[in-house]
């Protein structure tokens, strides 16, 4: 079964998620914002929310990668040493495996959380570095997720992929980060100092940290990619955005300073391990350019942008980055 915007009520209707009262009162509304899945916000004017996912294409990774975020869900709803983080997730209502469709929560955001200045407001950062170190200590029992286990980030072996099948944009970033052996060396001294340590979101950014209406704390979402793997990897996710934000956008290092400063005493790490954590997120504006152009025939301005500021950091001390942005 394919869902569409049209089938999507009789769906959930079988599933007793929606009643006949609530589709003839007129509540029940959808919006399609499919993109690399079928997804499908499901309203109902007073009654919880919807997101329905369904894979787009019945691929083996793809539907891996669904059934994967539907355990995820599963171990968090019934293992009781983390029911302290069932506050951070939406509620998963609904995993049907032959059909592959996840049904879960649809969190009703803060009135102001789809602004810009929220992101970069000191009481934002301090309320995901708080919620992310909560998450990375108490999913730090390997036994638990020994079902979660993968490798280091794609993009930190960029560098020495041979993949062809890319637009010409990201074939010319790949060249770029080929040709330097700078870029190469702090890949690999990267890659080298991974270390595995909790259950990581894998995607940490704004658009994955929500700030729901009935509560302060961000709930995260869209775990697709979690994984056993190092917690630095989701704090340099927030970091990124930051500085990209910097980098790309032009905005003024005044402004960004202080959230990460402030994400960064909320999350509780040690200020030694913050230089590698920049560099992370260096990495991962590398991963960002490499998204944003993916139909791309020529490399846009933006991704030369990350890219350069990500070639400034990599290649900088970190003692420098540390005191360049605001940490001393």
């Amino acid at each position: 079964m394919v869902l569409t915007a049209a089938s999507l009520a009789h769906y959930l209707l079988e599933r007793d998620l929606v009643s006949n009262a609530s589709l003839v009162d007129g509540d029940f509304h959808v919006d399609d914002v499919s993109h690399r899945n079928r997804v499908f916000l499901v309203l109902r004017g007073p009654h919880p929310g919807y997101v329905v996912k369904q894979v787009k294409e019945w691929k083996s990774d793809s539907i891996e990668t669904l059934a994967s975020e539907a355990q995820f869900y599963s171990l968090m709803r019934t293992e009781p040493k983390l029911a302290s983080l069932r506050q951070s997730l939406p509620h998963c209502y609904s995993y049907d495996a032959d059909n592959q469709v996840l049904v879960l929560e649809f969190v009703h955001q803060s009135p102001h959380d789809s602004q810009d200045e929220t992101r970069f407001s000191v009481e934002f950062a301090k309320s995901v570095g708080e919620s992310l170190r909560q998450w990375h200590r108490d999913t730090s029992d390997a036994n638990l997720f020994e079902d979660f286990h993968g490798s280091p980030p794609w993009v930190l072996s960029l560098h020495r992929s041979n993949d062809e099948n890319v637009k010409p944009a990201n074939a010319e970033l790949r060249r770029i980060l080929k040709r330097d052996a700078a870029f190469g060396r702090a890949l690999d001294e990267l890659r080298e100092q991974w270390r595995p340590a909790a259950l990581i979101h894998g995607d940490m950014k704004w658009g994955n940290c929500l700030i729901a209406s009935d509560t302060a704390l961000p709930r995260f979402i869209d775990w697709e990619m979690a994984v056993w793997g190092d917690p630095l990897w989701d704090a340099a996710g927030i970091l990124q955005e930051y500085l990209g934000a910097w980098a790309r956008l032009g905005r003024p290092y005044e402004e960004i300073a202080p959230p990460i400063q402030a994400f960064w005493k909320a999350y509780g790490e040690d200020y030694e391990t913050f230089p590698k954590a920049v560099r992370y997120a260096a990495a991962r504006m590398i991963q960002t350019a490499y998204e944003i152009q993916k139909d791309e025939e020529n490399m846009t301005a933006p991704a030369v942008r990350l890219l350069q500021a990500a070639f400034n950091i990599l290649t900088t001390s970190g003692e420098a980055v540390a005191i360049y942005f605001g940490i001393d």
